[in-house]
């Protein structure tokens, strides 16, 4: 109708998850991370499961979590089983995990 104005939409945005805010404090240490999901095969399967690791480097860790939210499983790849597995409650304890773990692997400062 002419003259008619609606009031103005809100946009509805998702919560931001633990997982994302995890993701962008690793990368902004380490900008050249690489992070990949699990992606599940059957509708069934857990796909709550984020692998990071670095160019040339041999070695990843990965934080599971089926909601995304902490508290996060962090595992890594020198680890012999899940019961060595180290808990993250925290976005914040899990991205410094991840950015310990993967800087002493490189070599490098958490800046290069």
């Amino acid at each position: 109708m002419p003259g008619h104005h609606s009031p103005p939409r809100r946009v509805r945005r998702s919560p931001e998850l633990d997982i994302d805010r995890v993701i962008d404090l690793v990368r902004k240490q380490l900008p050249h991370v690489h992070v990949t999901q699990h992606a599940g095969t059957f509708p069934t399967d857990d796909e709550g499961v984020w692998f990071f690791r670095l160019p040339k480097v041999h070695h990843e860790i990965q934080l599971e979590s089926s909601t995304g939210t902490g508290p996060f499983m962090v595992e890594h790849d020198e680890m012999k089983n899940s019961a060595e597995a180290w808990k993250a409650a925290t976005a914040d304890d899990a991205a410094r995990k991840v950015i310990d773990y993967l800087i002493t692997r490189c070599g490098h400062s958490a800046v290069d």
